[in-house]
């Protein structure tokens, strides 16, 4: 039987060989998760929303790589992060309990 189409992103296929062979598709945490808006103001914040109940923390680092902010992140509907840093470029990362990350560039005007 044909579905809805599954939307496009990056996808993991499990394979479990037995007599029915079921096939699961899995969407990656990358598509999972995110944050907005950006740009984003000096001094604002950033909302960062999942899918995934398991969202651990994020780190923001500045684009010699060094950290300028992390945070525990529990919650899988919504949270703020202040961004406290100056204008220019950084990479938002969030991660979950299982090691999953997702990479998000944000420029902070």
């Amino acid at each position: 039987e044909v579905g809805e189409p599954i939307p496009g992103g990056d996808y993991k296929v499990i394979i479990t060989i037995d007599e029915e062979m079921p096939i699961v598709l899995e969407r990656s945490f990358a598509q999972q998760a995110g944050a907005y808006p950006n740009p984003v103001a000096q001094y604002d914040v950033i909302n960062i929303i999942s899918e995934n109940d398991a969202m651990d923390k994020c780190e923001l680092t500045d684009t010699s790589g060094r950290v300028v902010k992390t945070r525990a992140v529990r919650t899988a509907t919504g949270y703020q992060v202040e961004i406290p840093v100056g204008a220019g470029f950084y990479t938002l990362k969030l991660m979950d309990v299982q090691g999953n990350v997702s990479i998000h560039k944000i420029i902070v005007k």
